[in-house]
Formats: structure tokens, C-alpha cells, sequence
């Protein structure tokens, strides 16, 4: 287990491991947890997993939030400092998390924090979705070699093995009904031209 301490503006400025905690507090770490938790000065929180890199990701009115490289989020609440974690869901064939009261697309948001380089215009893509979200399970593709190659055969979606609506791409299909164009991709050849959506 690792511990932070924070400073006032809840960034990171040392991170210990629970034997270097115990040995500058005078008492049981659960119970100093528990009815102190400031250090020096310092909030001290728990840090789940020791591998974890955090960053900032934003703030709110009330609260801070932060992201790691393994794909978790938290918040940090500025009155209490309480933390609370964030969990992650798919929609849509899209990862997302609510920070804010607002959703996030979570791959963008790693790229952005812990891929040197990124930029706001390249698309990130996933490399086994059936996987965490997580920095070693994205990769950065620039936008022409993203619709380069991506198919152009027309698309149609079914109804009782009729087709109801064409549409000339994959890409304009996921365009109509906002999904993700690899998730409209993963879904006609994981159903192997059974499904909803069908190449023509």
C-alpha cells in the first residue's frame, strides 16, 4: 500500500510506502487515517495501486480530479478532501467517465495526459476492447491515415434480415447514429452478417 500527501491545492507532493508512513507518525496508520490524516501539514490518502502514475486531469466547484496511466480516475473533494473513485463505462462503443457533470471520452483523456506528443486533432484508438482502457491499451493515428484506410463499402442496417437503411460508409453510418466508427466495425464482424449492421 502507498500513501500521498497532498498540499492545500490537492497536488501530489511525496508519495510513501506504509513503512515510511508509520515510521513519522506516532500512531497506528488506520487510526491516524481515521481522526487526523494531516501530516506536516500535508492530507494524507490512500494510493491503491503502487505501479499507478497519477495526474490532474481538471476541477469543479467542489472537487479535483485525477487519472492514472492503468485507466482508474478519483476525486478529491476541496472541503473534506474526501476521495471518491470514478468509474469508467462503455456507450455507444465508448469509454466514458463523468467528471464535472460532464462525460469524458477516457482514451482521449489518457493520450492526453501521458502520451508526449498528442495532439487535440490525431484520433486514439483501442487496441483490444474487450480490455481496461488503460495508456498501454491505446494508440495515436493521425486523421488521414485513420479514414484512409478505414472501409469504404456501403453499410446497411437490418430489421428481420431486411435491409432498412443504406449508407455509403461505415463512417456515415456511425456519423447518424453517434457511435464510435471501430465499434460499428467490431459489431458487423463480430456478428459475421447476421446483426443489426451489414455490409451490402
Amino acid at each position: 500500500m502507498y500513501y500521498l500527501l497532498l498540499d492545500k491545492n490537492l497536488e501530489v507532493v511525496e508519495r510513501l510506502t506504509a513503512a515510511q508512513l508509520k515510521e513519522r507518525l506516532n500512531s497506528d496508520i488506520k487510526h491516524f487515517l481515521l481522526f487526523e490524516g494531516v501530516l506536516n501539514g500535508f492530507q494524507v490518502v490512500e494510493d491503491y495501486e503502487c505501479d499507478e502514475q497519477y495526474k490532474f486531469v481538471m476541477e469543479s466547484k467542489k472537487r479535483k480530479y485525477y487519472a492514472s496511466n492503468k485507466g482508474n480516475f478519483y476525486s478529491i473533494n476541496k472541503i473534506d478532501h474526501k476521495r471518491t473513485n470514478l468509474n469508467p463505462s462503455w456507450n455507444k462503443g465508448v469509454c466514458r467517465v463523468t467528471m464535472g457533470g460532464y462525460k469524458y471520452n477516457v482514451a482521449r483523456v489518457l493520450a492526453k495526459l501521458f502520451i508526449k506528443g498528442f495532439d487535440e486533432h490525431q484520433i486514439v484508438r483501442i487496441k483490444d476492447s474487450q480490455k481496461k482502457v488503460t495508456v498501454d491499451n491505446i494508440y495515436i493515428v493521425g486523421r488521414e491515415d485513420f479514414f484512409k484506410n478505414y472501409p469504404k463499402k456501403k453499410v446497411g442496417v437490418f430489421i428481420n434480415d431486411k435491409c432498412i437503411e443504406e449508407y455509403d460508409s461505415v463512417k456515415s453510418l456511425a456519423e447518424h447514429y453517434h457511435y464510435d466508427p471501430s465499434y460499428i466495425s467490431q459489431l458487423i464482424s463480430k456478428d459475421n452478417n447476421k446483426g443489426k449492421f451489414r455490409f451490402i
